[in-house]
């Protein structure tokens, strides 16, 4: 069995070419689903490179992100944070553990759309995924995960780069969700 480790500065550098600090802003009449991807694809990124907090974040406020931060223990990743914006189309939540994992979900509605617009987006990522089917398939909770892979060189050491997109339901409320982190192997 292999043991990885979590590098966040490899994962920050490796998410570099993606732009430092970039701007997750809301486009007039912009949808749920296309405010989630950007998300995603924007701010996960520096998030993951620590240039990105979620607390006292203006830029999540300004998209109507509530003050309130849940955070919870994670065996994994230990502690995640979640900030959470309840729309008149649904509801989106992004954080992670800062470092480590960001993840953007989407409930209500217009999870299967905002689910589309996650896996359209992943080709905005600068690296060539591959499916990863021991890390993919349905979860005994009810939800189906899709996770994809890369592998980066980073000064000897091999980073795998996930993405997974996972569609389930909560209390019969439809979920979409996308998270991204990077393991040294």
């Amino acid at each position: 069995m292999r043991h990885f480790r979590l590098l966040p500065l490899a994962l920050g550098a490796a998410l570099l070419p993606l732009g430092a600090a970039a701007s997750a802003q809301e486009a007039p009449g912009q949808g749920i689903a296309d405010l989630a991807a950007t998300l995603a694809y924007q701010l996960c990124p520096d998030y993951l490179a620590g240039r990105v907090r979620i607390e006292g974040n203006p830029q999540l406020t300004s998209l109507g992100f509530a003050a309130q931060i849940i955070r919870s223990a994670n065996p994994q990743m230990g502690t995640m944070e979640i900030r959470s914006a309840v729309r008149d189309d649904g509801e989106v939540s992004f954080g992670g553990a800062p470092g480590k994992l960001c993840q953007v979900n989407v409930y209500g509605a217009k999870a299967s759309a905002a689910l589309d617009r996650f896996r359209a987006g992943l080709v905005s990522l600068p690296y060539k995924f591959e499916p990863d089917p021991a890390n993919s398939g349905q979860r005994a909770n009810g939800a189906t995960v899709d996770t994809r892979m890369t592998r980066i060189q980073d000064r000897g050491n091999t980073l795998v780069l996930r993405v997974q997109f996972v569609q389930g339901d909560l209390h019969g409320t439809p979920i979409a969700g996308f998270q991204i982190f990077g393991m040294n192997q």
